[in-house]
């Protein structure tokens, strides 16, 4: 299919051919899968079609620039993309198992994928709006300009970079879904769904000029945040002129008043919601957040 794939881009003269088999609706689903592989393989055939309920495995697509590809419950399987760089791109309920994705670059596209045993790795979007979900899956230097992102169901993020992003939402299951390296998000809109650790303890995360819609941080590594523990260990998060809501969970205490005029005089512009103030902070935090919207 690779060979196949190439043949087509190489000579333009079959796409009309190939097409023309593929919109055929009395094809096989495992005829229609090999096809489908092949337009993949191809890149220039994903200008023209629309991939829909199939299945690709086994192909790869390498130094490839494109724009306007549609991918609706697509599952990939062994399933290798390297140095494209795409615009307009649409995975609707896709699916990718033992794959990989690296040095990729995509702008203005959408996405809802989920991720099985594969690798995302220096890949980056730009106004893009999707939906992550990285079951024992690597993702590693992950950029983000714009869009929004929300991130769910495991995955292990390292060396992530977010600028500018609406909203960057942090909901996977805290036993598989972990940020981890050094990480930074600026001029962001972050929150985290539930009150679970989304980070490592070895991670170093930067916050910058963000706005926290309602973000869990430990309460050890809140109170390294406001100067309030004895170590000079530095914390695994760094926030500096940001504002909003952080959740933080201590059953055993509450912040006293000292130590809540330190945290405050270290995070002037942040509200921390300890313990039964979680819930009504919640509520204010969703009406800030249709305010600003």
């Amino acid at each position: 299919m690779i060979f196949l794939g190439s043949f087509v881009r190489d000579y333009p003269e079959h796409i009309s051919r190939m097409e023309l088999c593929f919109r055929n609706s009395n094809i096989s689903g495992p005829t229609r899968g090999s096809l489908a592989g092949i337009c993949l393989a191809s890149g220039v055939l994903l200008e023209t079609l629309q991939l829909a309920a199939t299945q690709i495995y086994d192909v790869e697509l390498k130094r490839y620039r494109g724009e306007h590809a549609y991918f609706n419950n697509v599952k990939f399987s062994r399933v290798n993309i390297e140095d494209v760089h795409a615009n307009d791109w649409h995975l609707t309920s896709c699916e990718a198992t033992s794959s990989s994705f690296k040095a990729c670059s995509f702008r203005q596209s959408k996405f809802d994928l989920d991720l099985t045993e594969t690798t995302l790795e220096r890949c980056s979007f730009d106004a893009c709006d999707g939906k992550l979900s990285a079951s024992k899956s690597n993702i590693d230097q992950l950029s983000l300009t714009s869009g929004t992102i929300l991130m769910t169901e495991g995955g292990h993020y390292r060396d992530t970079k977010f600028h500018a992003v609406r909203d960057v939402h942090f909901a996977g299951d805290a036993t598989e879904f972990v940020m981890d390296g050094n990480s930074r998000l600026s001029q962001c809109k972050v929150r985290s769904a539930e009150l679970r650790r989304w980070y490592h303890d070895r991670s170093r995360i930067s916050f910058d000029d963000c706005i926290f819609l309602g973000l869990y941080v430990d309460y050890y590594d809140l109170s390294k945040l406001a100067g309030l523990h004895q170590s000079n260990k530095r914390g695994p998060l760094q926030i500096r002129t940001c504002s909003g809501v952080i959740f933080t969970d201590d059953p055993s205490r509450t912040l006293s008043e000292e130590e809540d005029g330190a945290v405050k005089q270290r995070l002037p512009d942040i509200f921390i919601a300890v313990g039964s103030r979680q819930d009504g902070a919640r509520r204010s935090c969703r009406r800030c957040h249709a305010k600003r919207l």
